[in-house]
């Protein structure tokens, strides 16, 4: 599960240039997660098959402020599962 969901390839020209907010901030957030195997992630795993260089790339978040994130499992979300997807990716936790 994510917070904030995206699917784009980099394989199709829509026209114009594809992309995430370049700012996300998120304060005061209640994550209900009951399933304890699989993590919630604040960013989406955007694509599966992810190579760096596609034709047409997604341009992704630049910076993720986040504080006071409580998980009802004491699981804490993870930022994302392929930290590859956002390279240059700044990270700050208040």
């Amino acid at each position: 599960m994510q917070v904030i969901g995206a699917y784009n390839t980099g394989d199709h020209d829509f026209g114009y240039t594809c992309c995430m907010p370049a700012n996300v901030s998120i304060d005061g957030l209640t994550v209900h997660n009951s399933d304890k195997k699989n993590p919630v992630y604040l960013l989406a795993n955007y694509d599966s098959e992810f190579e760096k260089d596609k034709p047409y790339a997604y341009v992704t978040t630049k910076e993720l402020t986040y504080k006071n994130i409580v998980s009802e499992n004491d699981i804490e979300p993870k930022i994302c599962e392929s930290y590859a997807q956002y390279e240059g990716l700044e990270i700050t936790k208040y």
